[in-house]
């Protein structure tokens, strides 16, 4: 059964893989505050030769999972075909799996594609796994590999020992140092500081030396003859191909055809003497040249990769899709806004429906800049005939602003009541009426209507 498809286009060359661990050693080694040891790609002081954790195909031990394991439980199938040049399908790939192996149908978590030529099933336990594992003969019939990746079943920490104590010793006498963590020593490669002097390079061994663990995680301690020694996890270089100018591979192992880092070319670096062109990165298109990495944004990201590998024991894959790409505030950092730099025209004007608040950055600040959405406001669909008659009500004086309150008010004079007014001498009349009924219920004196109307009469002097 074919469990390919597609093709690489005409001049496409196969992508180096990035799973892999890098065994060479060629940086200063820092002792961070959270049991790390990070190896700076700018010092170049240290020079091991590392078994690599993702060994060649030819090379590749058969690994199982053992009970113990915590996980998690990955088994990776991959084509073997020399001249490969499609995509691994892994719905083709489950198929052969449930066709052949039915009996692990509820044991899978899934099965994912991580690569043009690589897919990976997670299982729920070991013997899951294990069952796959033994069927490695049934696949290769069909040009497929099926295994575990070493950097899943192996950790690798830093140590510091005395420079006298070799490396076949220090083999044979690592211990655990309690049953928090059981493992087995692999192997142990001690470190060297290059030393350049008149010429002579050497490299002289340190008192440090990078042992491989068979664990899937990293002891905090170990114990040599009984003498505890704190382990630091070791954190992979940053690689740089001069040849490509991309990180990941060395020149030794490019595929990739040349590019100048000075004028982006198709030839090495080191043949062209064009200085005249502007600095420009091919990798985080920043203001300098692409081997000045201490400037490229994209190779403290790379280091960020490498120790989030070390961390947490996974892929390049995986940790490339953890580790943020560069930020707004990461070139800012390196490209800072000064308030000098900002002239007024450059700022937007505000308006009405606008509202505008821009930060300018302090030296221990980052500029940011924020931009309200202008408000919406709806334009009038038809004349409002009431709309006139609003305006007029508004625009009378409600309050009096000359001093003697109301009285003074000169709006106010011009509403004098004519107290001959037959409508208002109804109202007045009829309001003591009211009253006086009150009191003729409470039996005080008999008032009749007449009478009371002629005494409101004679009070306000009007004429019958």
């Amino acid at each position: 059964m074919s469990v390919s498809q597609g093709g690489l286009p005409p001049g496409k060359k196969r992508k180096e893989s990035k799973d892999s661990m890098d065994a060479t050693i060629e940086d200063n080694s820092q002792v961070g505050n959270d049991n790390t040891i990070d190896y700076d790609l700018q010092s170049g002081v240290m020079q091991v030769e590392l078994p690599t954790l993702s060994p060649k195909k030819a090379d590749r031990p058969l690994l199982t999972y053992k009970q113990t394991d915590k996980g998690p439980y990955h088994v990776y199938i991959e084509n073997n075909e020399p001249n490969f040049s499609g995509k691994l399908n892994p719905v083709k790939v489950g198929e052969t799996i449930l066709k052949n192996i039915p009996e692990v149908d509820n044991m899978i978590k899934r099965i994912e594609s991580i690569g043009r030529n690589r897919v990976r099933i997670v299982f729920k336990n070991p013997s899951a796994a294990n069952v796959l594992l033994n069927k490695t003969i049934l696949f290769k019939t069909i040009n497929l590999d099926v295994y575990i990746p070493k950097f899943i079943l192996y950790r690798q920490g830093v140590i510091s020992v005395d420079k006298d104590l070799s490396d076949e010793y220090l083999l044979e006498r690592i211990k655990p140092f309690d049953s928090h963590c059981i493992f087995s020593v692999d192997s142990v490669k001690r470190m060297h500081r290059k030393s350049d002097q008149n010429g002579d390079i050497k490299y002289l061994p340190i008192n440090k030396v990078v042992v491989t663990f068979q664990a899937q995680e990293l002891p905090k301690r170990v114990a040599i003859n009984h003498v505890l020694f704190d382990v630091n996890h070791y954190i992979q270089k940053v690689i740089l191909c001069h040849n490509c100018m991309r990180y990941g591979h060395l020149g030794k192992q490019c595929r990739s055809k040349p590019r100048c880092a000075k004028c982006h070319e198709e030839h090495v670096t080191s043949s062209c003497h064009n200085d005249s062109l502007e600095q420009k990165c091919l990798i985080c298109d920043g203001s300098h040249y692409s081997f000045e990495t201490s400037k490229c944004n994209e190779f403290e990201r790379q280091k960020a990769i490498k120790k989030h590998m070390a961390m947490t024991n996974s892929s390049f894959r995986d940790s490339n899709n953890e580790v943020p790409k560069t930020t707004y505030a990461s070139v800012t950092k390196n490209n800072p806004i000064t308030p000098q730099e900002i002239n007024s025209s450059d700022l937007p004007s505000q308006s009405s429906n606008t509202q505008t608040s821009i930060n300018i950055p302090n030296a221990n600040s980052h500029f940011t800049q924020r931009l309200s959405k202008p408000m919406k406001r709806n334009s009038p669909s038809s004349p409002d005939l009431t709309e006139e008659a609003r305006r007029q009500i508004v625009s009378q004086v409600n309050t009096p602003q000359v001093p003697g309150g109301i009285t003074n008010n000169p709006s106010y004079c011009v509403h004098e009541f004519n107290t001959r007014d037959e409508t208002f001498i109804q109202h007045v009349s009829e309001l003591v009426i009211f009253v006086l009924t009150n009191f003729r219920e409470t039996n005080i004196n008999s008032l009749n209507k007449s009478t009371i109307t002629n005494l409101i009469r004679e009070r306000l002097n009007i004429d019958k």
